[in-house]
This record gives C-alpha cells, sequence and structure tokens, in this order.
C-alpha cells in the first residue's frame, strides 16, 4: 500500500489561505477559520479511559467502548479510537457507522493519529515485550483492514517487520506531510528520549531529523510532542529547572524549517512562576495560538489547561484552567468547507480572479499564496491554440490570462504585474494572427521576457505547448482540437501531472504534427506496461488513436457526451480521494481554461458540467467518494454561467462536521445537518448510478491512473 499520493498540495493550501482570508472580510458575523476550515475557537475534547469524551464549553461524545485517546479527522465529522483489545476503529461524532480499520492480532496500539489527507489513520505499536514500538499507518475507510500496515520508514511508507529491540517509537502526530514522534532508546528504557520528525522536502525527497531532547542522556530527554498545524513548530516536554538539583517537567517548543531543519527550543511554561501546572499530553490549537494540556489527579490543580504558544513576557505564561477533567486533550476540528466562487465582471476579470486565488503579490514574503514564475497569455475568443495551455501554466508555476487579439486588456496587464517580478517569462499561445505583434510589444514594455508558442495550425501550437511544459512526458492526454470540452478536462489532469501534456488529434482523424510526436514514445506506448502511457480523452481521440498501425496501448476515456468524459477522467485519472475539485460550464471554454490551470496546480480535476441541471447524481456520487477527503469546491464563472444551484450541489459534498461557507455568498455556515443530508443524498446517487472509486495504481506525484488498464488500439 503506497500513501506518496495522498500528500496535499501546498498549492491548494495557498488557496485557502487567500480565500480564507477573503471570506473574513466578506462575512464579518461567520466564526473566523484556518486553512482546512476548523473554527480558530474549536473547542477541546478530553479522552479520559471513560466511553464519555468532554468537550470544553459543554457537550459529551459518546464513544463506543472506553478510550484512553482519539482523533478526529480533518473534517470533524468522525474519529479514531483503539479498543481495549488494540483493535483500531472509526465512528461517526454520533456513535453510528463503527468501523475497524485494523483487528486484534494481540499487538499493544496507543495513541492514533488521523491524517491531514484524510484517508490515513496512524497509530504506535507494540508487539511484545523485549520488542519495539513501531508506528503504522492503515486506510481510515476500512477498506485495508486485512492487510498488513505500513510502518512509516526514512524512505517513505513500506511494509516491514519489527524493525529490532533498539528503540520505542511512539507519540505519532500528523501535520501535513509531516509526522512527528517520540524516540524511547532503549526500547525497554528508562533512557534517552528524543523528538524527531519526518517529511518530504522541497524536492519530494523524504528525510528524518532530530529536532529535541537527546540520544545519549536521560538529563537530556524530551518527549510528548505535538506538531502545529502548519508544521512548522513542534512543541513538548521537557525538565526546567526549579532550583539546584531541582526540575520539573514543562512545555517547550521549537520551531521547524521545511526541510526539518530545527531551531533553538523555547520554554512555553514556567514551573517558577505563580500558577504553573504540571503539563501531561500538550496538543496545539487548530490555529497553533495556544497549547491545550493536562494535569493529572495527583497534581494539586488536576484538570485540562490552555497556555498561549507565544511568550509574551519572558519568564511568565500562566495557563488557563478550561475543564475539570484529566485525560488527553485534543481539538475538535469539527470543520467547515468552503465553496469558491471564481467570478469577475467578464472572461478576463474571471481569469484574473483564479489568478488572485492562488498567486501572490510578487515579492511579498508575507503574501501566503505561492509565487508565480511565469504566465501564460491566451487569446480569449478562440480556443484553437489555448487547449493545452492550462498544463503548460500549472507546469512552469503560474496563471492563465486572456487578452484580445488587438491589445492587451487593461486588467490582465495589471494581474501580469502583480504577480510576476520583472524579467519573468511570460508565454504567447499562438502565432501573431492569435496575439497581435502589439500585444507582444506590450508585454515587453511591462518589463517581461515574451516566449511565443504557435506553429503553423493548432495540432503544431499543441505538441510545442507539449513540448515545452514536460520535455520528458510519463502522461500524453489526446483530445480532439475541433472542439474544446475533452480538451479542457484534459488540461486540469495533465496539469495534475508534472510529466502531463496535451496534444491534439483532428476528430477521428491523426494530424501529422501529432502523429510524429507519439513515434517518439512508440516503443513506450506499443507495450502495455510502458513508462509512457496515452489517454485517449473522448470518442473522436480515440478513433484517432486506434488509427495507428499496430497495436498501440491506451487508456480509454470516453463518455456518451462532455460530461460524461470530463467524470469518467476524472475517475480514472484522479480517484475519488481529492481535497479539491473544480467545476465550470461545459458550453463555453474561457472560464474552464484559466480554470484548469488553477486546478492543475492544485492538483484535482475540473468537472465540466451543464449550465441547466449542474451537477449531475454520476457527478454527485463520484464527488461522494471523497467525501472524506474533499474540503473545497472551486466554481469557475459568474452567476449567468453556472447558476447558484451548483454552489448549493457542492456545498454538501465538501462539507465538514460545521457545514460548508460559500466564500462569494452570504457568509453563513449552512448547518452540519443539512450537509449530512446532501452527503446522504450522493450517497443514494452513487448506489443507483453504480459509480465506483476506479482501481487505480498509486503514483509518486499525486495523480491515480491506472497504467494496468492501458489497453491496445486493436
Amino acid at each position: 500500500m503506497s500513501f506518496d499520493h495522498l500528500r496535499k498540495p501546498l498549492a491548494l493550501a495557498a488557496v485557502l489561505s487567500s480565500a480564507i482570508a477573503g471570506a473574513a472580510t466578506m462575512a464579518p458575523g461567520a466564526s473566523a477559520v484556518n486553512p482546512g476550515g476548523v473554527p480558530a475557537r474549536s473547542p477541546l475534547a478530553v479522552a479520559d479511559g471513560t466511553n464519555q469524551i468532554a468537550l470544553t464549553g459543554g457537550g459529551m461524545l459518546t464513544a463506543p467502548t472506553n478510550v484512553t485517546s482519539i482523533a478526529f479527522s480533518p473534517k470533524g465529522d468522525r474519529y479514531a479510537y483503539i479498543a481495549a483489545d488494540s483493535s483500531v476503529h472509526t465512528v461517526n461524532r454520533d456513535g453510528s457507522g463503527d468501523t475497524l480499520i485494523a483487528a486484534a492480532t494481540g499487538v499493544q496500539r496507543l495513541h492514533p493519529t488521523w491524517g491531514d489527507d484524510g484517508y490515513t489513520v496512524g497509530w504506535s505499536e507494540l508487539s511484545g515485550v523485549g520488542n519495539s514500538s513501531v508506528l503504522r499507518v492503515t486506510a481510515a475507510d476500512g477498506s485495508a483492514v486485512g492487510a498488513s500496515q505500513p510502518t512509516w520508514a526514512p524512505t517513505g511508507y513500506t511494509t516491514s517487520t519489527n524493525p529490532g529491540t533498539a528503540y520505542n517509537d511512539i507519540q505519532p502526530e500528523f501535520s501535513g506531510d509531516l509526522l512527528v514522534f517520540e524516540r524511547d532508546i532503549p526500547n525497554n528504557g528508562p533512557g534517552p528520549r528524543s523528538i524527531l520528525l519526518r517529511g518530504y522536502d522541497a524536492s519530494g525527497n523524504p528525510f528524518q531529523k532530530q529536532i529535541a531532547g537527546s540520544t545519549t542522556t536521560v538529563a537530556g530527554s524530551a518527549w510528548d510532542p505535538t506538531i502545529s498545524p502548519d508544521g512548522r513548530t513542534v512543541a513538548f516536554l521537557q525538565n526546567a529547572t526549579v532550583s539546584p538539583g531541582v526540575s520539573v517537567p514543562a512545555i517547550f517548543a521549537v520551531d521547524v524549517a521545511p526541510d526539518g531543519t530545527a531551531g533553538t527550543p523555547r520554554q512555553i511554561t514556567f514551573p517558577q512562576t505563580a500558577g504553573f501546572v504540571p503539563p501531561q499530553h500538550p496538543a496545539f490549537s487548530a490555529d497553533g495560538k495556544t497549547i491545550a494540556f493536562s494535569s493529572s489527579p495527583g497534581a494539586p490543580q488536576p484538570g485540562t489547561y490552555t497556555v498561549s504558544a507565544t511568550v509574551a513576557t519572558p519568564g511568565v505564561n500562566p495557563p488557563t484552567k478550561v475543564g475539570d477533567r484529566w485525560g488527553s486533550p485534543t481539538y475538535d476540528t469539527a470543520s467547515v468547507g468552503f465553496v469558491h466562487r471564481l467570478a469577475g465582471r467578464d472572461r478576463f476579470d474571471t481569469a484574473d480572479q483564479a489568478s488572485q486565488s492562488l498567486w501572490r503579490n510578487h515579492g511579498d514574503a508575507n503574501d501566503p499564496r505561492a509565487q508565480a514564475s511565469v504566465a501564460v497569455l491566451s487569446r480569449s475568443d478562440l480556443f484553437a491554440d489555448a487547449l493545452g495551455g492550462a498544463a503548460l501554466a500549472a507546469h512552469k508555476g503560474g496563471p492563465l490570462l486572456l487578452t484580445s487579439t488587438k491589445q492587451l486588456d487593461a486588467s490582465t496587464a495589471r494581474e501580469l504585474t502583480r504577480v510576476l517580478a520583472p524579467g519573468s517569462t511570460v508565454y504567447l499561445l499562438g502565432g501573431d494572427s492569435a496575439i497581435s505583434p502589439a500585444v507582444e510589444a506590450s508585454v515587453r514594455h511591462l518589463g517581461f521576457n515574451v516566449d511565443r508558442i504557435g506553429g503553423p495550425d493548432r495540432y503544431s501550437t499543441a505538441v510545442q505547448v507539449a513540448q515545452t511544459a514536460s520535455p520528458n512526458p510519463r502522461d500524453i492526454l489526446l483530445a480532439t482540437g475541433n472542439n474544446y470540452p475533452d480538451a479542457l478536462s484534459a488540461g486540469a489532469a495533465a496539469g495534475s501531472d508534472p510529466d502531463g501534456v496535451v496534444v491534439l488529434t483532428n476528430d477521428t482523424t491523426m494530424p501529422a504534427p501529432t502523429r510524429a510526436y507519439l513515434q517518439r514514445y512508440a516503443s513506450q506506448l506499443q507495450q502495455q506496461t510502458g513508462s509512457v502511457t496515452a489517454w485517449a480523452v473522448g470518442g473522436q481521440a480515440l478513433g484517432a488513436y486506434d488509427t495507428l498501425p499496430g497495436v498501440w496501448y491506451r487508456v480509454d476515456v470516453h463518455g456518451a457526451d462532455r460530461y460524461t468524459t470530463s467524470l469518467k477522467l476524472a475517475n480514472e485519472f484522479f480517484g475519488s480521494r481529492q481535497a479539491a475539485v473544480g467545476i465550470a460550464t461545459g458550453v463555453n471554454f474561457p472560464d474552464a481554461l484559466s480554470g484548469g490551470a488553477l486546478m492543475g496546480a492544485v492538483e484535482g480535476p475540473l468537472l465540466l458540467v451543464n449550465p441547466k441541471v449542474g451537477l449531475s447524481p454520476a457527478d454527485s456520487a463520484y464527488l461522494s467518494q471523497s467525501h472524506d477527503t474533499l474540503s473545497d469546491a472551486f466554481i469557475f464563472g459568474g452567476y449567468n454561467a453556472l447558476s447558484k444551484l451548483v454552489d448549493a450541489q457542492a456545498g454538501p459534498q465538501v462539507a465538514g462536521a460545521a457545514g460548508w461557507l460559500d466564500v462569494n455568498g452570504a457568509g453563513q455556515v449552512i448547518s452540519a445537518a443539512g450537509a449530512a443530508a446532501g452527503a446522504a443524498t450522493s450517497a443514494a446517487a452513487a448506489e443507483a448510478t453504480g459509480v465506483k472509486p476506479a482501481h487505480a495504481t498509486d503514483t509518486a506525484h499525486g495523480a491515480v491512473k491506472p497504467h494496468g488498464n492501458a489497453q491496445p488500439s486493436h
């Protein structure tokens, strides 16, 4: 089992940071939320060994059995727990839907943690006296209950046996791509304890680094780690000196760089000051500003407390008591899902809105959005040269913007200067007849370099765009160039794959430029398990591909119409564990063109829908498969393009336990009950339509694709 594809894209986090900040200004009555949709002032849940889980501020969750610790799903509608027999379960907040995800096997399991991907649950596991405790993970939906649970090795997730008796790895906690845990040496203690961090660097390479504690001395030990939601700070317990020769546990924190390099630990609580309470089981809040902890019944003031994660006055940081129960506290992640309506006054402005949702003001290091490296410019009135542009923009790291043929649109010029540093490259799609020399001159006058990509026809242009986007493609998506819908769906998919490209057919005829391009990869495409896969998106592309002489393998992705083809591509290429989905009208191209570039960057599918009906039952069924991971829907275009019905249809699919928020609407959170009803309707639709998750092979880059399902052309 591979979990690499479940890592939530960092680009999506940038979108959320920007959009949520905007929602706060549009919806003053709404609760403040954080990227991921968890309210900043979410309550604490305290598990104390009984089946009653207390919520600070009132309320109680009733677990199916006695539990000592729980872990909420990212949406907060379910939580994981470990039963007395050490079997691992997930269950709905109301106690229903108890699902076994790891059967009892005679081992001891502790400390569940639920990954930000929404699909992964982990824990620490001890197989017996004298053995080591290892960290294990499995699928949260129970689909891997009979499989061997992988451990997290320094080289990634691998199925492995017990690593030996040198140490115990315990207390795991996920945050995005990161996993923090405690390592005790030797495993039968007492001995040194340290805090380790595992994750991926900017190049996607896994790392494991010690960030606190000691591997040699008991005195320098650190234990009980918790990691902030943004993954930049780890808090833990370590002894602090009260007087010469006397020390007691206190909370410390250390900042960590994206590559796992740790800074200097700083003390958060101070035993020598008034109000100090001995801490246990620290836990970061959703906004990372506070740390909760418990104090045991043997302490002077047992209960649950919170303390600021930032020490304003050196040596002084008194905690606040928030509950009388003692146990293992965790913040309730009852989250809000988001429906983002990205719409402007016209097609130019809508493209700008899509750009602004992801790309920062250039040079502003405090802007949470990503820094654009390039921009792609397409003519706004015809689609012929632009169909591969979404993948190009996603691969090169920038927005796709629109211009008229004869002159550079003023709003587009403003957006170029907002996102790009002087001297950056702007790609122009098409020859002089598509984008005039006057537009090129205007772009150069703004201080940018121009790279024009254009051939004698749309097919040659598409091949040149593909070669620029990825010189060594792994996925080649073919779609007809005589109409736009199939190619637009393909563009978002290709953009989500660092080695994905789009090339065009002349309906059911294979044009010479495309044929020559495919011929370069014939040795791979003429075998079923080659390193390059062709995807025939739409019936016309399938017909053209099958005219190639000999046996050429391809994945057939065509439906009865543009809408079913779009859905089939989403299901086949991405699978059913997405964090985000894009939705655009299927009867016009500009919104889907710029939206496809955004979806490629955040690695989510783009669904084309009929504006008369919005999401079809089959669309809703597909989205319901991703409910545990799906947090955001992006609707491209105004209400004239897609009505408010689409917002209402998408909302329940992305909703967390606290409902969903229409970022561009009234700004009110829809009730969780309404969200549950919508999800139930979608589940019924899934049963009725027979739509099931794709049986696909996990891939390292994030897209899920069935290489093994490629079929011969003849």
